[in-house]
């Protein structure tokens, strides 16, 4: 609604990568939707999903980009005198340009193939109501792929591998140093090694639990990695970083110890201490802790201190719900050039 009524010349959209197979019943049919309503008030599309990592930035995180332009913009009118939409897609459209991908020696790979036909968003009198009840009604696998275009109402789409080879930035390469962590973002030795704790949640796992009819089932998951891999790009943050509590998906990181650590540490169970260490692989000079929130911003490239003034909880959820802001900005520097 607010694009159609402001008609801007461009509108960048952002979401998680599965938007593209969702739901299940129906594969894709969520984004046609959102492509036909798009067709419907005037615009063309390009999209695609690009994980973080892969173009040298410290946080594996992946998500789908989806820029609309007005028809008749200058964009608009590129994408729509470039006559071959594999070219548009693989080195001229402004994430091509932005994230260059390899190149496939023009190897024709565009969806929908001849049995993934979606002509529902071909027709000219289609609705919105049509794509949402027509729409790959069968369930069948996605047409499409992480990288693609739409105008006049047709897509084409194409699987692409990203091209990159500078410099990489590790989760190591953010961390802040010891000193500036204060102690609650250790973890106690208690905490690691009690029931449902640290250990036992990054731990892989086989064990019967109970469903909410009472049906009783067999749970079973391999561990992760922990502490978390310094010299690798940093999982994706999740909204629930925050907080002292033993997770799974939180980030903790291997780090050495100040002398005021060091004395904090030496008011617990010595013998759970040297536990979690033997468990761990922890050298006698280090310990294991949360990530601070302003390592979470960094994570996602904003400045220190960007979310400074609320708790560490909210921090932590902020920048679970944000973007890696070095992709956008490689976007909006394509833009302008274009």
């Amino acid at each position: 609604r607010i694009v159609s009524e402001r008609k801007p010349n461009l509108v960048l959209l952002e979401n998680v990568d599965r938007l593209l197979k969702s739901p299940t019943s129906q594969r894709g049919r969520d984004f046609a939707v959102m492509l036909a309503a798009l067709n419907e008030i005037g615009y063309d599309v390009e999209w695609r999903v690009i994980t973080a990592s892969e173009y040298g930035m410290p946080q594996r995180r992946t998500r789908v980009f989806i820029l609309a332009m007005k028809k008749g913009s200058g964009l608009s009118k590129a994408m729509r005198k470039c006559d071959d939409p594999e070219v548009w897609i693989s080195t001229q459209s402004v994430f091509a340009r932005a994230f260059p991908v390899e190149n496939e020696g023009g190897q024709q790979t565009l969806f929908p193939k001849p049995d993934m036909t979606t002509p529902i968003l071909q027709k000219d009198d289609y609705e919105l109501h049509d794509v949402s009840e027509e729409f790959n009604k069968e369930g069948k696998a996605t047409a499409f792929q992480n990288s693609g275009v739409m105008y006049d109402g047709k897509f084409y789409s194409k699987k692409v591998k990203p091209m990159y080879s500078g410099e990489q930035l590790m989760l190591g390469d953010i961390l802040l140093t010891p000193g500036k962590i204060p102690n609650e973002f250790l973890l106690t030795a208690h905490d690691l090694l009690r029931e449902k704790g640290w250990i036992y949640q990054k731990g892989g796992k086989k064990e019967p639990r109970k469903g909410t009819n009472g049906f009783t089932y067999l749970y079973s998951e391999g561990p992760v990695t922990f502490p978390d891999a310094l010299d690798r790009p940093s999982r994706t943050i999740i909204t629930g970083e925050g907080g002292a509590g033993a997770s799974r998906f939180k980030h903790v990181v291997e780090t050495k110890m100040t002398k005021s650590q060091r004395g904090w540490l030496a008011e617990q169970n010595q013998e759970d201490v040297s536990r979690c260490r033997k468990k761990l692989g922890l050298k006698a000079s280090t310990w294991v802790r949360r990530l601070h929130p302003i390592e979470l911003e960094r994570l996602n490239m904003m400045p220190d201190n960007h979310t400074k003034g609320l708790s560490d909880s909210k921090r932590a959820f902020m920048m679970g719900n944000a973007l890696v802001v070095g992709i956008v900005e490689k976007i909006a520097i394509q833009i302008a050039e274009q």
